[in-house]
């Protein structure tokens, strides 16, 4: 194994596609982790790219769970807001309790949010059974182009405690802590804790794809080379981070490396 190790390099990588938590998975199982180390259970998303038969799933870009009779979000300036994603809670209720809705949706300006502005952002929470849905030709143009790409859930575990046990493989710490879009566990920060107040909710990860590796998504198989493509990129590869007060306000952050 430590052969295998030192020749592959394996580690831990922000989870995007089935690949990467293939991974995960069979390096916590050959670091034989004590069963005494806590576990706390996540649900993390593996991607598909384009857009959903089911409208109210998790995912980044593209068409909304969004009313057709509701306005469209708009910013200080009364521009249309860019719609990023959507985080559905409907199978992750043990994880997070009672909720104000079963979907956040998140929209945003581009130039803001990379300045914490927190006006740049703007939460909406809808229930699953809305009648109406608008279509792609209702979605306002935005400069800002995301790629849209749908979750697959996967429930797994966060073990903090674990990565001392992991130190063989490259990035343990990701392996310790998953990072990517998830609902529950904790967050995996990248330049530490940024103290936010409330419990941790969900966190919507970068895309980062690219390379000479198989099944970038789960409904791509073939590698997809160094081609730059517009999925949603937060910095230099980071993460949106949410966490919810006990009045069920929402405050955000990003972290990136």
């Amino acid at each position: 194994m430590d052969r295998h190790i030192r020749l592959m390099e394996p580690g831990g990588e922000i989870v995007v596609g089935p690949e990467q938590i293939a991974l995960v998975e069979q390096l916590r199982e050959e670091a034989n982790i004590p069963p005494q180390i806590e576990r706390i259970t996540t649900d993390i998303f593996v991607f598909a790219r384009g857009e959903p038969s089911a409208r109210e799933i998790t995912k980044i870009g593209g068409l909304p769970y969004w009313p057709s009779d509701r306005p469209w979000p708009q910013s200080a300036a009364e521009d249309p807001m860019t719609y990023i994603a959507q985080v559905c809670f409907a199978d992750s209720r043990d994880l997070v309790g009672d909720l104000p809705g079963d979907i956040l949706l998140i929209f945003g300006e581009q130039e803001g949010i990379w300045e914490e502005d927190p006006s740049a952002i703007r939460f909406e929470w809808m229930s699953i059974d809305q009648p109406d849905l608008i279509s792609q030709d209702d979605v306002p143009s935005s400069s800002w182009d995301i790629v849209p790409c749908y979750g697959q859930l996967f429930r797994t575990h966060d073990s903090p405690g674990s990565e001392t046990h992991l130190q063989a493989y490259e990035r343990s710490g990701n392996l310790a802590v998953l990072e990517g879009t998830k609902i529950g566990g904790v967050p995996r920060w990248i330049q530490g804790d940024s103290q936010l107040p409330g419990r941790f909710l969900c966190s919507i990860g970068s895309i980062a794809v690219g390379g000479n590796r198989s099944f970038p998504f789960v409904n791509v198989s073939e590698p997809p080379g160094w081609r730059t493509d517009d999925y949603v990129m937060w910095g230099d590869m980071g993460s949106f981070y949410i966490f919810i007060t006990g009045n069920a306000e929402l405050r955000w952050t990003i972290q990136c490396y």
